[in-house]
Order: structure tokens, then C-alpha cells, then sequence
């Protein structure tokens, strides 16, 4: 069998997201990628000048399928956006080396 496809999905923080409605729209935005992602295994990564790994791909796969998505709701509830800048490069870098660490699933599943 495939292995399940890989999804990292980034949410930044910067002072940017500070605007009226914008943070809202991207929790649904997270909402709707845990679920379209839900049979695969995701990692979730929050951003602004630094990233931080708010829930590992192997985290993922050890919750229990009908819990993942509200355990990665629960991580990302504990962000909010700040006042830095964004450093969008240094975040891509991070997810990059994710699916580097995951490269034998992503390569079975064929997709990144």
C-alpha cells in the first residue's frame, strides 16, 4: 500500500494577522486542510520571525484518527498572532525539513 500522504500546514502569526477577521478566517482556513488532509499524516507549524512546531507528523499518527483533528485545534488554539514580522522563508525552510525527515513516506505516497 501507498504510504499516506504528508501535509504541513503553516499558520502564520505575524503582526499582519492582527487585522480585523483575518485570524479567524485562517483557523477556519486550518480547519478545513486538517480535514481534507485527515487520511494522510500532517504536521502543523506556527510562524512568524521563528517557527514552531506545534504538532509533529509522528504526533499525528499517534493520536487516535478521531482525535487528531481537534488535538491539532487545541496546539493551534494556544497561538495567537504578535507583533513580530514574518519570516516566511525560515518557515518553508522548516517544513522542508519535516518532509526531508518523512522523505521515505512522501516518496511512497509520490506527493509533497
Amino acid at each position: 500500500p501507498a504510504a499516506p500522504r504528508l501535509t504541513v500546514v503553516l499558520v502564520d502569526t505575524s503582526a499582519s494577522m492582527r487585522r480585523p477577521g483575518l485570524w479567524d478566517a485562517a483557523r477556519e482556513a486550518v480547519d478545513r486542510a486538517l480535514r481534507e488532509a485527515e487520511s494522510g499524516r500532517v504536521a502543523l507549524v506556527t510562524f512568524d520571525r521563528t517557527a514552531e512546531v506545534r504538532m509533529s507528523f509522528d504526533e499525528w499518527g499517534q493520536a487516535a484518527p478521531g482525535e487528531r483533528r481537534d488535538l491539532a485545534a487545541a496546539r493551534l488554539a494556544t497561538a495567537s498572532p504578535g507583533w513580530a514580522g514574518t519570516d516566511l522563508g525560515g518557515a518553508l525552510a522548516v517544513a522542508g525539513d519535516l518532509l526531508a525527515e518523512n522523505a521515505e513516506e512522501a516518496a511512497g505516497a509520490g506527493r509533497r
